[in-house]
């Protein structure tokens, strides 16, 4: 498993990548481990567009067996921008878990049947 993180218009400390690694551990959870697991994190500051204060921004782009997942999300402060990113991939590998258990659970049903018909 690789994890690559990235700051943009803000400084990268410590505190800030140990919130990221923190909330990437539960990603890690739902996921398992994998080595072809590629995880980049960009977190940072946009201010451009917007005319009062600070808006910050976190991209979680997740790889995994040849599938990629990207979450994006713009808050006020920088840690709810990455909680609501990572909540937002955790929707969707759980989803993806979920789909994959019911078409083996739908497969194993089929089997099931035509094991039946077998012994009538």
């Amino acid at each position: 498993m690789t994890i690559k993180i990235k700051a943009t218009n803000i400084d990268l400390t410590d505190d800030i990548r140990n919130y990221v690694n923190k909330k990437i551990q539960k990603i890690e959870e739902i996921i398992g481990d994998d080595p072809t697991l590629l995880i980049e994190v960009e977190v940072g500051r946009t201010t451009a567009h917007h005319q009062n204060g600070d808006i910050f921004r976190a991209e979680i782009n997740l790889n995994i067996r040849n599938k990629q997942y990207r979450s994006e999300a713009e808050k006020d402060t920088l840690y709810s921008a990455i909680d609501e990113a990572q909540e937002e991939i955790l929707q969707i590998e759980t989803k993806e878990k979920s789909k994959k258990i019911s078409i083996i659970r739908r497969g194993g049903r089929t089997l099931k049947d035509l094991i039946k018909k077998f012994y009538k």
